[in-house]
């Protein structure tokens, strides 16, 4: 349904197929992002994270980690070493 708008901005290959696991790390390299942009730093970013209790929660019983917290402070710490976070598995 969304083959047009991605025609009109510029994207000319095949939709993407929904994947999870590739959706956490974009996820995760977005928020991270959005932290540098809004000048926060690994301390700030932990208790913005912390304070998601419910998705702390969740995370750590599906995965014994609080995973996509882990992946934005990793995400961050890239930022601020000059890189970009991975943005794919």
């Amino acid at each position: 349904d969304l083959a047009p708008f991605a025609r009109d901005l510029g994207y000319e290959g095949q939709p993407f197929r929904w994947n999870e696991e590739d959706r956490v790390y974009r996820k995760a390299a977005l928020d991270a992002l959005f932290m540098h942009l809004y000048g926060l730093s690994l301390d700030d970013a932990n208790d913005v994270l912390e304070s998601f209790s419910i998705v702390r929660e969740q995370e750590k019983a599906a995965w014994g980690d609080y995973r996509s917290k882990t992946l934005v402070l990793a995400g961050l710490e890239k930022i601020r070493a000059g890189q970009l976070p991975d943005i794919a598995t």
